[in-house]
C-alpha cells in the first residue's frame, strides 16, 4: 500500500479463522480496508458422491453425481475487499493447464475470476467490460457454464519478477519496483499443490498462471483458436492426398511426401501463433495424416508380403512361450481398466512415526520397519487379504478382489484384530530391545469401488480405486479423535455385527463427504469381551444416547461412570469434554449430533 501497488491480488484461500493468533486476522483486515485495492480469492468446489438403488431385476446400481460447491473466504475479507474472485484452473483433458476461466455461471449468478478481478481494480474498470473486450468463448466447467480464454504464456514462470514477501515486509525491496504494478501474492512451494502441467513447464505454479491472464489482458494478446470447421477441412485433404499419393510411390518417397506435409503444416501453425495470434489444430491433422500413411503402409504389407503368420511365429521365438500362453488365456490381463465390485478396503498408520523415525539411524529405522511390516503383511495374507502398497509405515489392502470372497468385511476385520494382538507382542519384544514401541491406527470400509489394473499403458498397478477407499483412508485418521485404534464404517459393521464385537462411537462427516456416516469402534470377535467392557459398554451407549438427546448433563456423568469400568476410556474422555463444552456452550437448535472432522 505504501509502495503505490496498483492492486494487491491474493491466491491464498483464507477459509479459516486463525485460532491461535485471532489478532493476526484482524490486522489483516484492517490492512485490507486501508488499502481499498485488495482482490481476495475464493474456490468452487467439486463433490463426487455414490449413490445406489435396485433395479427391475433386483440387481443394485451404483450411480456417480457430482456437485458443485461455492468456498466462502473469511466474511471480514471477502466484505471488505475491493474483489472477490475464484482461482479454479481446468486443465485440458490430458492435464495440460492452456485455457483460463474467466467467468463462471452458478445457481444464476456470473462470478469472475481472480485474474480478470484484479486487472480490473488495477485499471479502475468494470469486469465484465474487460470479458467483453477479449477474444473469450463459451465454456463447460463441473456441467455449469462460463466464458474462457485460450493463454498466451509468456514462457517459464521466471520471466515475472518475483520476490518474497519476507523481504517486502523487511523494506529490503524498493518501493519504485512496486509502484503502479499488480501485485500477486501466493504460494510455490510444491507441497502446497498449486501447480499444473503447461505448454513450458511440468508444474507451473497457480500464481503464475493468474499473472499470464493478467499479462495477457493488458497486453490484449490472447491466441484466438481457428474455426473447428478449418480442422476438419485439413484431417480430411490430408488424409486423402495420403490415401492417393503414397500407393503410387515407393515406401521411401512416399514416407518423405508425409514428413514434407508434416513439417509444413507445423510451420504454419508456428507463424500463425507467433505472428497472427492465431492457434491452429495440429495434432488431429498430424495424426490423421500419419493414421493414413500407416493405414496404406500396413494394407501393403499384408496384401503384397502375406507375412501375419510368419510375423506370429517370429513373436513365439522371441517371447518366453509361457508367457505368450499366459497372454492368450487371458489378453485383458494386460490392459488397463476395471470393475466395480464391493469390497472391503483398510489403512493403516503407526501414529507419530515421524517423531520416532527422527530417534533412529536410517539402519534402524529400516530394521523396526521391516519387522513392523512383516509381522502385518502376514496377517494380512493369511487372511486372504492384498497388499496394494506400503507408503513408509503406512499399509493400503483389499478383500474381495482378485479372488471374489462373499465374508471379505469379516477376514478384513478378523486380520485387523490379530494384527493388534500381534503388534501388543512385537511391542513386547521391542521393549526388551530396546527399541521404540509402536502404535498403529487402522480404518476399515466395504463399498463399491474399481478393482484392475489402473496406470498408464507404460506400467500399472493392480489397485482399487472410489469413494469407498478415501473414506477408510478418512477413517484411519480420525480414530485420533476418540483415541481409537481400529474404526469401522457403518456399511462394514452391517456385514459384520453378528462376527465381531464393536461400540458405536459417532455419526461422522468426515472431510470431503456431504453426508454424515455411523463409525464403530472394532473390540474383538464375537463373544471375547470381557465383564468390565459388557458393563462399561452398556453405560457407554445409555451415555451417548444421553449425548445425542443433548441431554448433556445427564450424559456427563454417565460417560464418567464409564471409568469405574474402563479407567481412562478414551472415548468416554472425548465425549467427557465435548459435554463439558456444550454445557458451557449449548450447540444451535438445529444440531443434529453429526461431528464434523475437518482434517484428513
Amino acid at each position: 500500500r505504501r509502495a503505490g501497488a496498483s492492486a494487491v491480488v491474493f491466491d491464498v484461500l483464507f477459509y479459516e479463522p486463525d485460532r491461535e493468533r485471532p489478532e493476526d486476522d484482524k490486522k489483516l483486515i484492517e490492512s485490507v480496508i486501508k488499502n481499498k485495492r485488495v482482490v481476495s480469492a475464493f474456490s468452487f468446489d467439486r463433490v463426487d458422491q455414490q449413490t445406489s438403488s435396485v433395479d427391475k431385476l433386483g440387481n443394485m446400481v451404483y450411480v456417480n453425481e457430482m456437485s458443485v460447491d461455492k468456498g466462502e473466504s473469511l466474511g471480514e475479507l471477502s466484505k471488505n475487499s475491493a474483489a472477490n474472485g475464484f482461482v479454479n484452473a481446468f486443465p485440458d483433458s490430458d492435464g495440460y493447464l492452456r485455457r483460463a476461466a474467466v467467468t463462471y455461471d452458478y445457481n444464476g449468478n456470473i462470478y469472475y475470476a481472480l485474474n480478470i478481478l484484479g486487472a480490473a481494480v488495477a485499471l479502475s474498470k468494470k469486469p465484465a467490460d474487460l470479458v467483453k473486450a477479449i477474444p473469450a468463448n463459451d465454456g463447460l466447467f463441473w456441467d455449469h457454464d462460463g466464458r474462457e480464454v485460450l493463454l498466451n504464456f509468456r514462457g517459464p514462470h521466471e520471466v515475472f519478477p518475483t520476490y518474497s514477501v519476507a523481504a517486502i515486509m523487511n523494506g529490503m525491496i524498493p518501493a519504485e519496483w512496486i509502484k503502479g504494478k499488480i501485485v500477486l501474492i501466493g504460494s510455490t512451494a510444491l507441497g502446497l499443490y498449486d501447480h499444473y502441467p503447461t505448454p513450458f513447464s511440468s508444474s507451473f505454479p497457480g500464481v503464475y498462471f493468474h499473472a499470464n491472464v493478467i499479462d495477457n489482458l493488458i497486453q490484449n494478446d490472447f491466441l484466438v483458436p481457428v474455426s473447428v470447421v478449418v480442422t476438419i477441412i485439413l484431417i480430411f485433404m490430408l488424409g486423402l492426398s495420403c490415401g492417393y499419393f503414397v500407393p503410387r510411390v515407393p515406401a521411401s518417397i512416399g514416407a518423405a511426401i508425409i514428413l514434407v506435409l508434416c513439417l509444413g503444416l507445423w510451420v504454419i501453425g508456428y507463424f500463425l501463433m507467433v505472428k497472427k495470434l492465431m492457434y491452429m489444430e495440429l495434432v488431429a491433422p498430424s495424426f490423421a495424416l500419419l493414421s493414413s500413411y500407416l493405414t496404406v503402409f500396413f494394407y501393403r504389407f499384408i496384401v503384397e508380403q502375406k507375412e501375419k503368420a510368419g510375423i506370429k511365429k517370429a513373436f513365439g521365438v522371441y517371447v518366453n512361450p509361457h508367457v505368450v500362453d499366459q497372454i492368450a488365456k487371458n489378453p485383458d490381463a494386460l490392459k488397463l481398466g476395471g470393475e466395480l465390485r464391493e469390497m472391503t478396503v483398510m489403512f493403516s498408520d503407526v501414529a507419530g512415526f515421524t517423531t520416532i523415525s527422527e530417534k533412529l539411524s536410517p539402519e534402524e529405522l529400516v530394521h523396526l520397519l521391516n519387522l513392523y511390516l512383516t509381522e502385518m503383511t502376514d496377517t494380512i495374507m493369511r487372511f486372504d487379504g492384498t497388499v496394494d502398497k506400503y507408503e513408509g509405515d503406512a499399509i493400503m489392502a483389499f478383500w474381495g478382489a482378485p479372488l471374489i470372497q462373499p465374508d471379505h468385511a469379516a477376514k478384513a476385520c478378523y486380520a485387523v484384530l490379530e494384527n493388534r494382538q500381534r503388534l501388543h507382542n512385537l511391542n513386547q519384544d521391542l521393549q526388551k530391545k530396546g527399541l521404540q514401541e509402536l502404535n498403529a491406527r487402522c480404518g476399515l470400509n466395504t463399498g463399491p469401488m474399481n478393482v484392475g489394473n489402473m496406470g498408464s499403458s507404460q506400467k500399472f498397478n493392480y489397485t482399487v480405486m472410489g469413494d469407498a477407499v478415501n473414506l477408510a483412508s478418512r477413517l484411519e485418521g480420525a480414530n485420533k479423535q476418540y483415541g481409537t485404534n481400529l474404526m469401522i464404517s457403518e456399511m462394514t459393521y452391517a456385514k459384520v455385527k453378528d462376527k465381531v464385537e464393536t461400540r458405536e462411537l459417532d455419526l461422522l462427516r468426515v472431510k470431503g463427504k456431504k453426508v454424515p456416516i455411523k463409525v464403530y469402534e472394532l473390540v474383538s470377535k464375537t463373544g471375547e469381551l470381557s465383564e468390565a467392557q459388557k458393563q462399561g459398554f452398556e453405560i457407554y451407549l445409555e451415555a451417548l444416547s444421553l449425548y445425542q438427546k443433548k441431554d448433556f448433563k445427564e450424559a456427563l456423568k454417565a460417560f464418567q461412570k464409564v471409568n469405574e469400568f474402563l479407567p481412562g476410556d478414551p472415548p468416554s474422555q472425548t465425549y467427557i469434554d465435548r459435554s463439558q463444552n456444550y454445557i458451557a456452550s449449548p450447540p444451535d437448535k438445529d444440531w443434529d449430533g453429526v461431528f464434523i472432522m475437518t482434517t484428513k
